[in-house]
């Protein structure tokens, strides 16, 4: 395709968490008494910059030259939202979050491969 995505205004930071773990999370809480009635964020406490995630997925997809990104570099434009895992940790304990790079290794292999993500 000839169409090229804009990704202007995307470099900011969010806090990701792997769709897998947050629906294990969500299990784990509601099966355990203390997190009955709490605010619990489901989140890892780590910032990943959105504008980058995509330039690295359009690489592997090899469709970087459709994409176009403007880049402001003032850093007061930039927006920083994250969690804090804490008070999850506290509740469920121990639990070993997906890294970011291997969700996203998933899921390019699922959409290479034409399957769903186990």
């Amino acid at each position: 395709s000839n169409k090229k995505v804009d990704i202007t205004g995307l470099n900011f930071f969010r806090d990701y968490i792997d769709v897998d773990d947050c629906a294990q999370l969500i299990w784990k809480l509601a099966n355990c008494n203390e997190a009955h009635g709490q605010i619990i964020n489901l989140c890892t406490g780590n910032m990943h910059n959105l504008q980058e995630l995509i330039i690295e997925t359009a690489i592997k997809f090899k469709l970087q030259d459709q994409i176009i990104v403007r880049n402001n570099s003032n850093l007061s434009n930039m927006k920083f939202h994250r969690g804090s895992p804490e008070k999850l940790f506290k509740i469920v304990g121990d639990y070993a979050l997906k890294p970011i790079d291997h969700s996203l290794d998933e899921i390019y292999h699922s959409i290479r491969n034409g399957k769903k993500r186990n």
